[in-house]
């Protein structure tokens, strides 16, 4: 049945959606897409913080991981061949750990610390004022390079 749906140039609604030309800038477009990675990232926090509550870290790291290589496959499935090429296999096999660390390190602190402790860690990385400091310029910084 996959090879019904995905097959030819055939994409589904989403990526097809995504994939379009739109009428807005490249600019506005790239804007959009980040707010709505940002937004993406903060829903999959909440769950994480909320499943962690109720399961093991394990399985929530397991379930994570679990949906993105389903959803993934079923994106690239189309052009697999093209996709699992690599000149760099070494590159994106640290690439691929350093996630699962970063990730695995994330899901265990959120875990662990307190719902009230949270929101002033988040502020603070997002760059906004905690305790009368405007942290902005610092928290951009990195943003400042890609000019």
């Amino acid at each position: 049945m996959p090879a019904r749906i995905w097959g030819g140039r055939a994409q589904c609604r989403l990526a097809a959606a995504l994939m379009q030309r739109s009428a807005l800038s490249p600019q506005a477009t790239g804007i959009a897409i980040f707010v709505l990675a940002i937004f993406t990232m903060s829903i999959m926090d909440v769950i994480a913080k909320a499943a962690s509550q109720r399961v093991d870290v394990v399985q929530v790291l397991w379930a994570r991981y679990a949906g993105q290589t389903l959803i993934v496959f079923l994106i690239v499935l189309p052009r697999l061949r093209s996709a699992l090429r690599t000149a760099y296999p070494l590159l994106q096999l640290a690439r691929s750990l350093l996630l699962l660390t970063a990730t695995t390190c994330f899901f265990f602190a959120i875990s662990r610390l307190p719902k009230d402790l949270l929101r002033p860690i988040s502020r603070l990385l997002r760059g906004e004022d905690v305790c009368g400091a405007n942290l902005y310029p610092l928290a951009s910084a990195p943003l400042d390079v890609i000019k």
